[in-house]
């Protein structure tokens, strides 16, 4: 197969190589890097596909590619074809028409291998980026060091992001994302085209008012995966400038919402009329800044198997009854709008 594709002719478009369970050679990574109408690439990468030096020999790699769905062992590798495609100056020499990147790291590794590839990513002009770490399905994860990483890197040139429409970042089940309601606010500056955003419910919880800011500062936002503390003093709002408010807008199209493990508390019995207002002011919050949110969910990756452990966790959290009960009346809300 390899002697077939090293002849093929230069008119090829779209490549699907899935050796079951080989990864591609570096010589057939190096040859097909410099088929100028390449658009759509899938492929399973390993040590051996890393190039013999720190690049492609090919000047400017992957010209016309715009799709590029890769599996890896461990992000390490993805972060080092990334750099051997595009460089360590910037983002133009290799794949400029890049749109879509899509990875799956098969094991967990170091956390810190997060904050570099978030960085090389700011070097592209990527409209939807999904990177997925899995894990075993063990109780303990495959990884036991440091399980935090920033979002920063990712967010350091927010001019670079300008394109971006979706954003999946999702480490496995040990990881953990430092995020900020700064953090929240730089990233819907920085992505006004933004249509999905999960982080998996991995960060750390931000405010409901981050929440309510980038749904209404996104106005194209159709599906969210954030985890938000909603306790007592969670409705409390952003500071925002004068010339802000012209850009926070009710989100019409916001249909999905996942709250993961958020926490929320409330004193007394939660079945009306004897529970306390802050079951009803959440689902208003909520109603006020997408109009059309009739439903909550645990996550938008449950169909990861990987993933059940987790996230049969989170549905034991005594948060999750509270939770229904918002969404309950948030559904509501939503109905009577439409009625």
């Amino acid at each position: 197969l390899e002697s077939f594709l090293f002849s093929y002719p230069e008119g090829l478009t779209e490549l699907s190589i899935r050796f079951f369970g080989k990864n591609i050679s570096n010589a057939l990574l190096e040859a097909i890097a410099v088929w100028p109408r390449l658009q759509y690439l899938t492929l399973q990468i390993g040590f051996n596909s890393m190039p013999l030096h720190a690049h492609l020999y090919a000047h400017q790699p992957f010209q016309a590619l715009t799709h590029l769905h890769m599996s890896c062992e461990s992000l390490c590798l993805f972060s080092l074809l990334l750099h051997s495609i595009s460089g360590t100056d910037s983002g133009t020499s290799g794949c400029p028409n890049l749109k879509k990147i899509y990875n799956i790291a098969l094991h967990c590794g170091p956390t810190s291998i997060w904050s570099e590839v978030l960085t090389i990513l700011t070097c592209t002009k990527l409209e939807h980026i999904s990177i997925i770490e899995r894990c075993n399905s063990e109780p303990h994860p495959c990884y036991t060091g440091p399980k935090f990483f920033e979002l920063r890197p990712f967010l350091a040139r927010p001019t670079a992001l300008v394109n971006i429409k979706t954003l999946l970042i999702f480490p496995a089940h040990g990881g953990s994302i430092i995020l900020t309601d700064a953090d929240v606010r730089t990233l819907a500056r920085a992505c006004p085209h933004l249509y999905s955003v999960s982080l998996g419910n991995h960060n750390t919880p931000v405010s409901l008012g981050a929440l309510s800011y980038i749904v209404r500062r996104c106005h194209e936002l159709c599906e969210i995966s954030l985890c938000a503390d909603a306790r007592l003093d969670a409705l409390g709002t952003i500071p925002l400038d004068d010339d802000e408010q012209v850009y926070l807008q009710p989100n019409r199209r916001l249909r999905r919402l996942a709250i993961g493990g958020s926490p929320i508390a409330c004193v007394g019995p939660l079945n009306p009329p004897t529970a306390p207002d802050l079951m009803m002011s959440i689902p208003r919050f909520l109603h006020m800044i997408a109009p059309g949110l009739a439903k909550l969910e645990i996550s938008f990756e449950l169909h990861f198997e990987w993933t059940y452990r987790r996230y049969m966790d989170m549905k034991r959290i005594d948060y999750t009854e509270r939770w229904k009960k918002v969404e309950d009346i948030l559904s509501e809300l939503a109905q009577g709008d439409t009625d």
